[in-house]
C-alpha cells in the first residue's frame, strides 16, 4: 500500500497537497497544475491510487539507484525489467521504453497524462 493512497500518511503529496495549496495557501489551479509528482507505482499500480491529477504525473521504468549492486527494485511485474539486472536482452528493456511514451500502462490520453517520462540515461558494471 502506497502512503501516497492514505491521505494523512505525513507523505501524501496528493490530496492533502492539493487542498493545502488551493485551499489554505489560495493558489490557482493553473499554479497547482505545474507540481509534478512521480508515479512510484508505475508500471505496476499506476495513477497514485487516483489522489494526484494525471497531468502532474511523471512516469519512468527504471532509475538509477536500482542499478547498483544490492539494490532493490520497485516490483513492475509483467510491466517492465531493470536494465542491467532483470532484462533477458536489451530489446525487453527496450520494448517497456518505447511503450512508457507510446501507450503508458494505465493513462487514457497518451498527449496530456503522465506529461513528464523519465529514463535512465546511464548506468554501468563494476568490476568486482
Amino acid at each position: 500500500w502506497l502512503l501516497m493512497c492514505e491521505r494523512d500518511s505525513g507523505y501524501n503529496y496528493g490530496e492533502y497537497v492539493t487542498d493545502k495549496f488551493l485551499i489554505d495557501y489560495g493558489w490557482s489551479q493553473k499554479d497547482l497544475d505545474k507540481i509534478k509528482i512521480w508515479d512510484s507505482g508505475y508500471p505496476k499500480e499506476p495513477g497514485c491510487c487516483g489522489k494526484v491529477a494525471r497531468n502532474r504525473l511523471a512516469i519512468q521504468n527504471d532509475d538509477h539507484d536500482q542499478q547498483n549492486p544490492g539494490s532493490t527494485s520497485r516490483d513492475m511485474a509483467e510491466h517492465g525489467c531493470v536494465l542491467i539486472k532483470d532484462c533477458d536482452s536489451s530489446d525487453h528493456h527496450r520494448h517497456f521504453e518505447t511503450k512508457l511514451f507510446n501507450d503508458p500502462r494505465g493513462m487514457e490520453d497518451n498527449d496530456n497524462d503522465a506529461p513528464l517520462r523519465l529514463i535512465l540515461s546511464s548506468y554501468w558494471w563494476t568490476e568486482h
